[in-house]
């Protein structure tokens, strides 16, 4: 009875607002029941975290990213963050692996595997000082288990086993050159990225201090050392052109240690 008769009284008052008719009246809420508020939110999803995570780190640095600060950007709280990825250190490496999507994967080719190795470990780097953040990502990064960045380390280790490696020497190569250009990337880092606005500018005062020093010594002493001081001044040299020239001598070091486990 009294249910038929509530029906009744809500089809026909003209006061009442038919939910299925968009031109109705709206009806406001009781005052004990929270009204539902209009959300621009986007789906939560992994990619989403993800690119919240990188929109942080490109304008705060890595410090900057955490769970808390990762769900307020989103508008969500820290624990629906957990439904899609297991923990910060999860997330860093799914960051990693987004800002590899568009690095290149080379197929092995042994008639050029040196000229390969060199221009794969060269965009690599690329990759990690574009995206201030990453490279100490990759430094904490054990061993990387998500698909692009599983695909980079494959073609690397298919461009050495195409010169000739063992999967043993391809491996070791593999972590050396590794290692040689996350430490690079992550030393530039370092040097200003965000996070770091003032890093450029102490590392250039740093330098000034340093060579001024040098060159206030009596002749004679440390003399080695006061022959770099015009490539040490602020402002000189290409950090690239030092990275290849290092990476030039890795590969060649390489490709002779692969010959005498050979015995060629």
């Amino acid at each position: 009875m009294f249910v038929a008769s509530t029906l009744f009284v809500m089809s026909t008052s003209p006061s009442a607002a038919d939910p299925a008719d968009p031109g109705a009246a709206a009806v406001p809420p009781p005052p004990w029941r929270k009204a539902a508020r209009p959300s621009s939110r986007r789906p939560l999803s992994t990619g989403a975290v993800v690119e919240a995570a990188l929109r942080i780190m490109a304008e705060e640095g890595l410090a900057g990213v955490t769970m808390r600060r990762v769900a307020q950007a989103l508008d969500t709280g820290p624990a629906s963050l957990y439904a899609h990825v297991r923990d910060k250190q999860d997330l860093h490496e799914l960051m990693l692996d987004e800002v590899f999507a568009d690095a290149p994967v080379p197929v092995p080719d042994p008639g050029r595997w040196r000229e390969q190795l060199r221009e794969h470990t060269v965009a690599q780097v690329r990759v990690l000082l574009d995206n201030p953040g990453s490279a100490e990502i990759a430094m904490r990064t054990m061993i990387p288990t998500t698909p692009r960045l599983m695909a980079q380390m494959d073609a690397q280790i298919g461009i050495l086993r195409a010169g000739g490696m063992t999967p043993e020497e391809a491996g070791a190569a593999g972590d050396l050159l590794a290692l040689y250009g996350t430490a690079f990337a992550f030393e530039q880092e370092l040097h200003g990225g965000p996070g770091q606005a003032s890093g450029a500018e102490d590392a250039a005062r740093r330098i000034g201090e340093i060579t001024g020093y040098l060159r206030s010594l009596p002749e004679g002493v440390f003399p080695h050392l006061a022959a770099l001081v015009g490539g040490m001044a602020p402002g000189r040299g290409d950090p690239m052109r030092h990275f290849e020239y290092g990476l030039d001598a890795i590969i060649a070091g390489i490709e002779r240690a692969a010959g005498r486990e050979s015995g060629t």
